[in-house]
């Protein structure tokens, strides 16, 4: 199996741009490699076809795997978001009912107030 001098891309992506033209810079890089080690070494046709065939598939995966990432981020993102908004509603919703019940007793202690100079 053909080894690659390249580094692989990183794990996790800031930006699906940006990683994806490291990328296929890597590729690129890669590839020319191979081809310059391919003419340096007087490698059988066999063996440059296993080579060949090996880049491809590390290629395919990669993009594949670099697919996978850009949807599990997306995913957790949209998670995290939603666990935060029903956060604010939660908190939302029991400051209304706080505020009611302080306005409750407070018309009330005013009420009270009031009947006692009728």
């Amino acid at each position: 199996m053909a080894e690659l001098s390249c580094p692989p891309p990183p794990m996790v992506a800031e930006s699906h741009e940006d990683t994806q033209e490291e990328v296929e810079q890597t590729d690129t890089e890669c590839k020319e490699k191979e081809v310059d080690g391919n003419k340096g070494h007087g490698a059988d046709a066999g063996t440059r076809q296993r080579e060949k065939a090996a880049l491809v598939i590390q290629t395919a995966w990669r993009q594949h795997r670099q697919s996978d990432i850009v949807m599990l981020q997306s995913t957790l993102r949209g998670h995290v978001f939603r666990e935060s908004q029903l956060k604010v509603l939660t908190r939302d919703t029991q400051d209304k009912v706080l505020h009611s019940s302080v306005k409750y007793v407070k018309e009330q202690e005013y009420s009270a107030k009031m009947s006692q100079y009728i």
